[in-house]
């Protein structure tokens, strides 16, 4: 009887994952609310039922002036609804297979603010209940339609793809073969490694450094973000506010005569727009529900009485009993206006496996350990990361390096420079 139960579970589960309901919660949850007006006008132009409005159409913009803060508070995240529906129009030019256009226009909608796609050929498959192999060609289709990186799975993709549309055969060995030599300028050992001379390889490096590391920077003209959320403080409490809320709403018809084919195309036009607006519903709910929960825990971080707490995926999920899957989507390129400033709202947030491996512990260990290292043979940035790792934090060399910087602490080289000029 049991057993009976859990298959028709399980049999409900995968109709309902299948349904557009779902696939159209899925979408919007992942996009941005800029990206949101964007669908909301290419659904429009197909919906004469489907009626929308901004209550305010201002948007923020960050100062241009300061270049260095704007690349690291906020990505660019103005999307341009013209570009992406000339991509999808040549990709529909290629295939009339509705699935594959359906895994085109998923692709296109789940770039993030730097043009790459970050997701993986079998999360796609899933949410969409296809095979890899189908999405793996889609995905190839659209990264050839555009030979500039759009949809690459990262920079170095990104730049092989636009190397190989230019003809540029070393340029792009170099971009797949000696990647993080190239990052590095390490001109001798990609001479060596590729077989050529360095004359060769510098002028193949000035080719490389003309390609566009992120295809999206070709789309933009403006820099502006729409944020989901104002965050007001109140004495010691925050309250949420949706400074550009959209109106959704269906035009009202009477469907008349006996025109059977005029009727299907009313009701099913009717029944897409309902759809759409439930699901706009779920993801304001689901939104917010995350957001104020985040809010809560680290408000004395917001209020500047404390460090931001370690809070995880796992936390969110066991305590608002909502799937790590859905939170993903809904922390996805995602930005809060608080006091004048804008912050992802993936920032509240620490995305390890374990709390102790937090940004926040990882400074401190290493500043601790350059305070009490021999000055005269102080530890370079591969011991440090093998503190860290007897610490139980595993993190990359180059992050050590980063978060070495970021405390102001110069490189091992020039602390022992420093204390033997002390010593003098």
């Amino acid at each position: 009887m049991a057993t009976n139960l859990s298959l028709k579970l399980n049999q409900k589960l995968k109709v309902f994952l299948r349904s557009p309901l779902f696939q159209m919660q899925a979408r919007l949850l992942r996009s941005s609310k800029s990206d949101i007006e964007n669908v909301l006008k290419e659904i429009g132009e197909a919906n004469p039922f489907l009626e929308w409005k901004k209550t305010n159409n201002n948007f923020i913009s960050l100062p241009p002036q300061d270049k260095e803060s704007r690349e690291e508070i906020i990505e660019k995240t103005a999307s341009r609804a013209e570009t992406k529906q000339k991509i999808l129009m040549s990709i529909y030019a290629e295939t009339q297979d509705e699935r594959e256009r359906n895994i085109a226009t998923y692709i296109i909608s789940s770039l993030n603010s730097k043009g790459l796609l970050k997701i993986s050929a079998i999360e796609i498959a899933k949410d969409l209940k296809e095979e890899v192999s189908k999405v793996e060609r889609v995905w190839k289709n659209v990264k050839r339609t555009f030979a500039d990186g759009t949809a690459a799975a990262n920079i170095q993709e990104a730049l092989a793809i636009q190397a190989e549309a230019r003809g540029w055969k070393l340029e792009k060995k170099i971009i797949q073969e000696a990647f993080s030599d190239f990052k590095r300028l390490r001109i001798e050992k990609i001479a060596k490694r590729i077989g050529i001379s360095k004359t060769k390889v510098t002028q193949a490096i000035r080719n490389i450094k003309t390609l566009t590391p992120y295809p999206r920077r070709r789309w933009e003209k403006d820099i502006a973000v729409i944020p989901e959320f104002k965050l007001v403080k109140k004495e010691n409490t925050f309250c949420l506010q949706d400074p550009y809320p959209l109106q959704l709403g269906i035009t009202c018809y009477k469907i008349r005569g006996r025109d059977k084919e005029k009727r299907s195309f009313i009701e099913e036009k009717l029944r897409q727009a309902k759809i759409l607006i439930e699901a706009m519903k779920k993801r304001e709910e689901t939104l917010k529900k995350i957001t104020e929960f985040l809010i809560q825990e680290q408000k004395g971080y917001l209020l500047g009485r404390s460090e931001r707490k370690d809070i995880t995926l796992d936390d969110i999920s066991k305590k608002l009993g909502i799937d790590k899957t859905i939170i993903s989507r809904a922390l996805n390129n995602k930005y809060i206006e608080y006091q004048g400033q804008l912050f992802k709202l993936s920032h509240l947030i620490v995305h390890k496996k374990q709390k102790d491996k937090s940004y926040s512990q990882a400074r401190r260990i290493i500043q601790e350990s350059i305070e009490k290292e021999n000055k005269f043979r102080p530890f370079s940035d591969k011991e440090l990361q093998n503190i860290l790792k007897q610490r139980g934090i595993h993190l990359q060399r180059r992050l050590v390096t980063k978060y070495r910087l970021k405390l102001g602490i110069p490189s091992s080289f020039m602390r022992k420079r420093i204390a033997a000029l002390k010593q003098k």
